[in-house]
């Protein structure tokens, strides 16, 4: 009986608490035209089902419908979603960029959805720049954790593209950080941010948006940092975590780091690789 004991009490003390880890994946699904949602979704299908699933690039709800389908397949899990408004692209030859975050409803509970539209806007001489709707918002959702009862936001980013648009990414994380600086909870900030780092020289980073960031937020470097952008002419990470707030982190990693991954993309697949995060909250 005394042994029993002992052991009953070794399982309580070493085996954490179900429901003690909150797994977030940011996944860029790359909505051009020779992207097919159904290998999109075999990506998702693999991910070992998340609790959040940050998404750029969503063309249209029925796709969205389609990715949490695919994140909760013979889970028994309730996954729900929220997309943004913005991201409709009024070009024909386009398709549209929603922002979308996907969640586990069995595990949080949803309490708000905001679309920051301050940092749809280029800079100017003012402090909140020129308003231009062609840019995304940040899309953020506030959790309820249910098994802790601990708040957090989640904010699901994607930034203005490309070397054009350096001053704008600029603007649009000083404003970011301006808000995020105003709440009274955790934030996981996560996304494409096309901020363009080699995986191979991340010391002395010059990115001004990726500075201002981390002036208020932590960069969660991954543990294998290897490029998240499935493209020839770029070696770059462009999706990343940052972190406001009192939440552990236990392990950040880009996923399917193997060169085969980036050879689906020619045949329907996306651009881009996912990349997790782990952490941790009380009970």
């Amino acid at each position: 009986m005394k042994f029993i004991n002992v052991l009953l009490l070794w399982l309580l003390v070493s085996v954490p608490a179900a429901g003690s880890n909150l797994n977030v994946v940011t996944f860029n699904v790359d909505s051009s035209a020779n992207t097919y949602p159904y290998r999109v979704g075999e990506i998702i299908q693999q991910l070992k089902r998340p609790e959040i699933l940050a998404l750029q690039e969503i063309d249209n709800e029925k796709d969205l419908a389609w990715y949490a389908a695919a994140a909760s397949l013979d889970s028994g899990y309730r996954y729900r979603y929220v997309m943004s408004r913005a991201g409709r692209n009024r070009e024909s030859d386009r398709l549209n960029d929603h922002l979308a975050i996907v969640y586990n409803g069995t595990v949080l509970r949803l309490l708000e959805m905001i679309e920051l539209d301050a940092v749809r806007s280029r800079p100017d001489t003012s402090s909140l720049g020129v308003e231009d709707m062609r840019l995304l918002p940040v899309l953020f959702a506030r959790f309820q954790h249910r098994a802790s009862k601990q708040e957090f936001y989640v904010g699901n980013v994607d930034f203005k593209c490309c070397s054009s648009g350096e001053a704008i990414r600029a603007h649009q994380a000083r404003l970011l950080v301006e808000w995020i600086s105003r709440t009274n909870v955790p934030v996981i900030l996560t996304g494409n941010f096309s901020i363009v780092l080699d995986p191979e020289y991340l010391t002395n980073i010059t990115s001004t948006a990726f500075n201002r960031l981390t002036r208020t937020l932590k960069w969660l470097k991954p543990s294998n940092p290897v490029k998240t952008l499935c493209d020839p002419h770029y070696d770059s990470m462009t999706d990343h975590f940052f972190l406001k707030g009192g939440l552990a982190v236990s392990d950040v990693t880009v996923l399917f780091q193997e060169d085969e991954y980036c050879e689906r993309n020619s045949t329907g697949g996306p651009g881009y690789r996912p990349v997790s995060a782990v952490f941790q909250f009380n009970r």
